[in-house]
């Protein structure tokens, strides 16, 4: 654990889901992570969903049988208030055959998976880590800690990130989104290597021909020197503590808004 937290930072420790807020929204960052308030909880269908589907991959790998039928519950889901209630149940009787598919086409593909990509079906899979926060080549610590859970690590050392999304990713995914480079660098630094890659495993919703998607990167020295400089220019962007509203293409969407009404402004 790191022991000397920098108390000029307004959070002692990032996640990857941190840093994508703060990237989408500071306002929201601010909110979330540093005034640590909660919106009203919502429990959407695609988050149950995705939830569902994520632990029907990890009882896969741990050689046990596929519940998501169980895991899918009605009762887990808040309803939309002006969506009929005849809707909501068509719905979620969609999402329970599609939850059903896209796990099966996932096993039927390890196969596929091992040889062309060199995925081992061995290894671990949700693996929490709280590792401090330092420069990889001088060990300069930067004043926080990094924390998060691996989806999977495979017995060659490859990161594995599971995702459910209606359209592919794209392969700038592998280079802009926060996981594609926090994961490693937290491995790195808290194994003292290299991972051998990091690999986005999508489960398509819409795709028929080829409903899995596969975007991988073999890691170098370089990769982590890279995630190294982007944590860095987070960390010096926190110190300014400049909670401005985002301006990416859901702004006005953002949940910035619902807290500023509940909570008021900055």
């Amino acid at each position: 654990m790191n022991s000397a937290l920098d108390s000029s930072l307004p959070v002692q420790k990032l996640t990857a889901s941190s840093i994508k807020d703060f990237e989408a929204c500071p306002l929201l960052f601010y909110y979330k992570h540093v005034y640590r308030v909660r919106l009203p909880f919502e429990r959407q269908m695609a988050l149950v969903f995705g939830s569902a589907v994520h632990k029907g991959v990890e009882d896969f790998y741990n050689g046990k049988p596929n519940t998501f039928l169980e895991d899918f519950k009605r009762k887990d889901i808040t309803k939309k208030e002006d969506q009929p209630e005849a809707d909501f149940l068509q719905e979620f009787a969609e999402h329970k055959e599609l939850g059903t598919k896209l796990l099966t086409d996932f096993v039927d593909r390890q196969s596929w998976l091992e040889h062309v990509y060199g995925i081992s079906p061995r290894g671990v899979s949700e693996q929490k880590f709280e590792i401090e926060a330092k420069n990889p080549s001088t060990d300069e610590p930067l004043g926080l800690n990094l924390k998060g859970t691996y989806d999977r690590i495979t017995s060659t050392g490859g990161i594995l990130e599971f995702k459910t999304s209606k359209k592919p990713y794209k392969k700038d995914d592998l280079e802009e989104k926060p996981q594609s480079w926090f994961y490693p660098l937290s491995f790195f630094l808290e194994r003292h290597a290299i991972p051998e890659s990091f690999s986005y495993i999508v489960l398509l919703k819409q795709r028929k021909k080829e409903p899995v998607q596969v975007l991988q990167k073999k890691l170098t020295s370089d990769d982590i020197d890279m995630a190294f400089r982007k944590l860095k220019g987070v960390v010096m962007q926190l110190k300014m503590r400049n909670w401005v509203r985002g301006n990416g293409r859901f702004e006005d969407n953002c949940d910035c808004q619902r807290f500023v009404k509940l909570f008021g402004r900055v």
